[in-house]
């Protein structure tokens, strides 16, 4: 299976090659043998993830291939774009409120990986890998308790909460007291699923993940109001 950087250069990353001559080896990012290039001729010296490219012990360098290469750089708007991207070879552009309602739909499948850029200042698709969300924090596997916090904090905006109520230590009050008994019980059981979610270092990631969230947010609750 390709790596998903492999997959995105394929369909988007047109021409693009690092300057200079390549030689033949074994690129310290993904490991295949392929044309390389020293890293430090591509890569900018600031570059703080350099545990992502093995040195070459023979050669006693870091060398990186055309494709890693063009993702570590990320050229032109890459570290801006949102893409969707499928072992099969597909790869999708996306506004925000697509991989929103893919983020809420369910688990990532391993053949899946979506990357979600929040600041646009740092080059995040190196970090892809499948299964996972990639964004200015790394990689996330995305399963079934990620997909079901998206979704309750989905819930809490159809039921009139902004992005900033997300962030707050409790439910927002003023949300609630225009809500029934019924409607508040669901409100706070969704608010125990989002609300560990915001100490974390994805908050930016999933609160975009609430975006659009349609009359099709579920919110599972049993009658003591527990998920």
């Amino acid at each position: 299976m390709m790596s998903p950087v492999l997959v995105a250069y394929g369909r988007i990353g047109g021409d693009w090659r690092p300057t200079g001559d390549p030689v033949e080896g074994a690129c310290g990012a993904c490991g295949r043998r392929a044309e390389v290039w020293e890293a430090l001729g591509v890569v900018s010296r600031r570059f703080s993830s350099w545990d992502l490219i093995r040195t070459d012990v023979a050669a006693g360098r870091r060398l990186v291939c055309a494709p890693c290469a063009w993702a570590l750089v990320s050229p032109g708007d890459l570290r801006r774009r949102r893409l969707h991207l499928t072992a099969g070879g597909g790869v999708g552009q996306w506004e925000w409120s697509q991989a929103a309602d893919r983020l809420r739909a369910g688990p990532l499948r391993t053949s899946e990986c979506l990357v979600v850029p929040v600041g646009g200042r740092k080059s995040v698709l190196p970090f892809a890998a499948w299964g996972c969300v990639v964004s200015d924090a790394g990689e996330l596997r995305w399963g079934p308790a990620q997909a079901r916090a998206a979704r309750a904090g989905g819930f809490i905006r159809q039921m009139g909460a902004g992005e900033r109520d997300l962030v707050a230590r409790d439910a927002p009050g003023a949300v609630l007291s225009g809500l029934g008994a019924e409607e508040r019980s669901r409100v706070r059981a969704a608010w125990r699923v989002w609300r560990p979610w915001m100490a974390s270092q994805w908050a930016g990631v999933m609160i975009r993940a609430t975006r659009g969230a349609a009359g099709a947010v579920v919110v599972e609750v049993n009658r003591a109001g527990k998920r």
